[in-house]
């Protein structure tokens, strides 16, 4: 006996495969978002890192500046020595704080290579790669910082709108189990038989006959003892909770902008304030380094000024690191990072 058969069905009508296709498009979205707020956050901890270590090479720079100056004082120094002008002493504290110069910058460097490395690990490198630092103009801002709030860009924002929007199809996929299913069916079929199905002979005598049918089917329940009800309640419990989450996020995104406001300003303040501060105790510097060469001030009130003028600066480095912090926070929790990378800027 030899025998066929094919079976089709298709939906004609329902809701709950149209709702499922929405839900698939608004679950593809949620992925997208969230792959999205990886690359804002790593493009967020790269560019902390790139300022990082464009003010680790302006300290270099300043200390790098220091050593020249002291190594200029040391001969300065030395030929007030010879000319029995100055003490053996004053070139022996010059010596050890050129020694303390030199040891502070070398750590400097040292640690300015580790961010590096770690740069490199940010942008998926390996360490034996070069990488050449583009320098920034660390005075002024990269991009116009907005004052306002952009709270329709906020990624997490985003993926909580999108998560309520994913229980709406899903309230809507319940529902749709209350609806009758439509589908089309066809069925055929073939079925023969032979007295020769294992014989050598060239012709097979076999006789068969052909059967099909076409119709429709429909589906529509009637009682499921309460498990739609009791799914909806469940449902319905997590999208209050989705609410209030929501409601006290947005006020967290906007007490978080405040904030960043509130600590640009106050860094702009300080770093104002430090930037005097140095351009203050350079003068000094420079008074009492006159005033030793002339041989009216001793080495000591030099090195005091030499000091200060050390922590002036360090005061200055910090003060511009934490601004230029405080602007890319701002940048971010502002929602202006998020705008900035969708325009691939």
């Amino acid at each position: 006996m030899l025998t066929g058969k094919v079976e089709v069905q298709q939906v004609i009508y329902s809701k709950a495969l149209k709702t499922g296709i929405k839900a698939a498009s608004a679950s593809r979205d949620l992925l997208q978002l969230q792959t999205f707020q990886t690359t804002e956050e790593l493009v967020y901890t790269i560019a902390q890192s790139y300022l990082q270590i464009n003010l680790t090479e302006k300290q270099a720079g300043i200390l790098e500046a220091n050593l020249t100056r002291i190594t200029k004082l040391m001969d300065i120094a030395q030929i007030q020595f010879e000319e029995g002008l100055a003490k053996k002493v004053d070139i022996s504290q010059l010596k050890v704080n050129k020694t303390n110069l030199e040891t502070e910058l070398q750590n400097l460097k040292i640690g300015l290579n580790q961010q590096k490395n770690y740069l490199k690990f940010l942008m998926g490198l390996t360490p034996d790669k070069v990488l050449n630092i583009e320098p920034l103009n660390l005075e002024e801002s990269s991009y116009p910082l907005t004052t306002n709030l952009i709270l329709e860009e906020n990624t997490t924002l985003q993926l909580l709108n999108k998560q309520v929007e994913l229980t709406q199809f899903e309230e809507e996929n319940i529902m749709a189990g209350y609806y009758p299913t439509v589908a089309a069916f066809g069925n055929f079929g073939w079925q023969g038989q032979t007295d020769k199905l294992f014989s050598s002979d060239d012709a097979y005598n076999v006789q068969g006959s052909t059967t099909g049918v076409l119709g429709l089917s429909l589906n529509v329940p009637i009682f499921d003892g309460f498990q739609k009800k009791n799914q909806l309640e469940q449902l319905k419990v997590r999208q209050s909770q989705y609410q209030l989450d929501k409601s006290y996020l947005k006020n967290s995104i906007a007490l978080e902008f405040a904030n960043a406001n509130e600590t640009l300003t106050q860094n702009k303040i300080v770093l104002q304030t430090q930037d005097l501060n140095m351009k203050l105790a350079e003068e000094l510097y420079d008074v009492a380094k006159l005033s030793y060469q002339e041989g009216i001030a001793p080495l000591t009130e030099l090195l005091n000024a030499e000091t200060s003028l050390k922590e002036a600066q360090t005061q200055y480095i910090t003060a511009l690191l934490n601004l230029k912090l405080a602007e890319l926070d701002h940048l971010k929790s502002s929602g202006q990072l998020a705008k900035l990378i969708k325009n691939g800027q």
